[in-house]
């Protein structure tokens, strides 16, 4: 819309621009005790990782192709000076959602200026009253005082009752979510971009709104803390569990100590540099006491009717797994994906019966070996599955609930197939040559109630930011 145009300028070149020292303010006061989801945004640590020069970007120059002298002076203006627009764009930023509006927030550094800016473009009608401007329109608002600047933007296309954007900017305390215990935690995190969860505040609003995911209520009490960090030749994401009392961390315990971990017997099936590979110990009546399955079973719903009426895929397949599960992408040449796919079973005959019903006209290489089930995609698969060798993966993985790992320092080998298969993804061949030469592999690591996911680049000298943007801005 082009009442927002400046201001999605604004948003875009955050990431780039420089300036001198900020003050923060307690910005986090306005988000509200019932979000369930924000993401604090260290934007001056990001930029000094990006190293980038927005001015000299040849796609923003033709994006600006598209906005009136005014938009493209205040942008300029915006580059040479971040704080032209009154904002503090190297201070912390948070969005959040309640379920009701997405919303921002941002230090101000100089009210009258985003006045201003704002009265120049002719973007909003706009209002003050006891040193608080605003501009209200039924989808979305803006409002800002000496300290803090926030955007809001309705989240719902059908609401009964409107929604009172100005009651957001001045929370009563124990209406906002600075008065959670999880989140006091959350303040503590140091990361490039930290992020919020509340389940309860989900679970509350998938009731209300009878959305297929719901909350077991054992995880009431419990929020999670996301992190994400960009640092020298690689990416690293972490995750872990906030606890509202000891109580709720200890009944957590227990049920977490009853959980199933990976042994990695089919490790010596799969490739040792798979390109994609996941495992994981699959134990339905104990997954199902975490989360309510209703997203489960609505991706089943959609699998069983490619199966067909004559097929009870949960029945006879889903509910006979008991161990570990793998799915692994081993290769892709000319002879196709090599995918290898196995799962430890409670009942291998029953599983048969599935097998001759699915596998008529004898198509599909899958089978029961054991107590096993197997299905192996091309000759590379039935390879791996004949030889049988070691794999030094098995080392990584044992004794975890889930493991994820992928190799892609021969991944450029495939592309010559890729290319010839799907010809329309040859035109961006070197973007995807390039890129596939900055990911050497990622995996992950569970740990009580930490988990880690860490993507290693080729080139261990730069940081990993900065070798995005080289990347895509080079195109």
């Amino acid at each position: 819309m082009k009442k927002l145009c400046f201001i999605s300028l604004v948003c875009a070149a955050m990431m780039f621009v420089s300036c001198g020292k900020k003050t923060a303010t307690a910005l986090e006061s306005s988000i509200p005790k019932d979000a369930m989801l924000v993401a604090r945004i260290d934007i001056k640590n990001l930029i000094t990782k990006a190293d980038y020069n927005l001015s000299e970007n040849q796609i923003l120059e033709e994006f600006l192709t598209e906005f009136d002298d005014v938009g493209i002076k205040n942008f300029n203006n915006f580059i040479k000076n971040s704080n032209s627009f009154g904002i503090d764009v190297l201070d912390t930023a948070y969005l959040f959602t309640d379920g009701k509006v997405i919303g921002l927030l941002m230090s101000v550094n100089n009210a009258k200026k985003i006045y201003k800016n704002l009265k120049t473009g002719n973007a909003y009608e706009i209002k003050k009253e006891k040193g608080v401007y605003s501009a209200t329109n039924d989808s979305e608002s803006i409002v800002w005082d000496n300290n803090k600047f926030m955007l809001l933007v309705n989240e719902e296309e059908d609401i009964e009752n409107e929604i009172n954007f100005a009651e957001y900017f001045n929370l009563p305390a124990e209406k906002s979510i600075v008065s959670d215990i999880n989140f006091q935690k959350f303040m503590l995190s140091k990361s490039d971009v930290s992020v919020y969860i509340s389940y309860s505040n989900f679970g509350n609003l998938a009731i209300q709104n009878r959305h297929y995911f719901k909350i077991n209520e054992n995880y009431e009490g419990i929020s999670a803390l996301a992190e994400l960090d960009f640092e020298n030749g690689k990416i690293v994401a972490r995750s872990k569990y906030l606890y509202e009392t000891a109580e709720i961390e200890n009944i957590m315990e227990k049920n977490r100590s009853a959980r199933e971990l990976i042994s990695g017997e089919f490790l010596k099936y799969v490739s040792q540099k798979p390109l994609i590979l996941f495992v994981i110990n699959h134990n339905e009546k104990k997954m199902s006491y975490y989360v309510k399955n209703d997203i489960f079973n609505l991706l089943l719903d959609k699998a069983q009717y490619f199966f067909g009426d004559d097929v009870d895929l949960k029945k006879e397949f889903i509910s006979n797994i008991k161990g570990d599960v793998v799915v692994a992408l081993n290769n892709i040449d000319y002879d196709g994906f090599s995918i290898s796919f196995f799962a430890k079973l409670s009942n291998a005959n029953a599983v048969k019966s599935f097998i001759k019903k699915v596998n008529r006209a004898g198509m599909f290489n899958m089978g029961v070996k054991d107590d096993y089930f197997y299905f192996l995609s091309n000759n590379h698969a039935k390879k791996l599955f004949a030889k049988g060798a070691e794999n030094n993966l098995l080392k990584n993985c044992k004794e975890q609930p889930i493991f994820i790992y992928g190799d892609w320092s021969n991944l450029k080998a495939s592309l010559p197939f890729i290319y010839e298969e799907y010809p329309v993804v040859q035109m961006f061949a070197p973007t995807i040559e390039k890129g596939v030469l900055l990911i050497e592999n990622f995996e992950s690591e569970f740990t009580k109630d930490n988990a880690e996911f860490t993507i290693n680049f080729t080139d261990k000298t730069q940081n990993s930011l900065k070798q995005i943007f080289q990347l895509v801005m080079s195109n």
